[in-house]
């Protein structure tokens, strides 16, 4: 309903939901591509962090880990 898409606007659930959406890509484009072990690197520290960036492109995030592993 009209009401329903407004309150969701109002309350910032839109851009809540569209940040999960992206999340969950990223996670499922980096696991597909690295395995799950590769993107639990992730959770090592808040340099391991993705950017905005490579949120929408994963490949860029994937580099990054491999540079800082790799040497």
């Amino acid at each position: 309903s009209q009401a329903e898409k407004l309150f969701i606007k109002l309350t910032g659930l839109e851009v809540k939901l569209r940040q999960y959406i992206m999340g969950q890509a990223f996670v499922d484009q980096v696991v597909k591509k690295e395995g799950i072990t590769f993107m639990n690197e992730v959770w090592v520290g808040p340099a391991n962090l993705p950017t905005l960036q490579e949120i929408g492109h994963p490949e860029l995030w994937i580099k990054r880990m491999k540079e800082r592993v790799e040497g």
